[in-house]
C-alpha cells in the first residue's frame, strides 16, 4: 500500500480487482451480514495485515501478533448493506 497502514490485495491474492485494506478506518460488522467467500488470503500477507494494524494503532511490535493462525486463513467475504 501507500502508507504503513494499509496493505495492497488483487488478483495474486484471489480477489477479483485491485484494492487495499485500510487499517486506518476499521470498524466491526456482524458475521450475518457477510454473504460469500472471495478469497482466501495467505498467511504472509496476513501478517502484512497485522503490522498494518499495529501501525494504525501505535501498538509496538508483538503486542498484536496472533499465535493461532487458523483464523488468519479465513476467507474474505463480501458483505451486503444493512440500514
Amino acid at each position: 500500500g501507500l502508507f504503513r497502514s494499509e496493505v495492497s490485495l488483487g488478483l495474486s491474492d484471489g480477489l477479483p480487482k485491485p484494492c487495499a485494506v485500510n487499517c486506518d478506518s476499521m470498524l466491526t460488522i456482524p458475521k450475518a451480514y457477510l454473504e460469500s467467500r472471495i478469497a482466501r488470503l495467505s498467511e504472509r500477507k496476513m501478517e502484512e495485515i497485522h503490522k498494518a494494524i499495529r501501525f494504525a494503532l501505535e501498538w509496538p511490535a508483538g503486542f498484536f501478533n496472533p499465535i493461532d493462525h487458523t483464523d488468519s486463513m479465513a476467507p474474505a467475504k463480501t458483505s451486503r448493506a444493512r440500514p
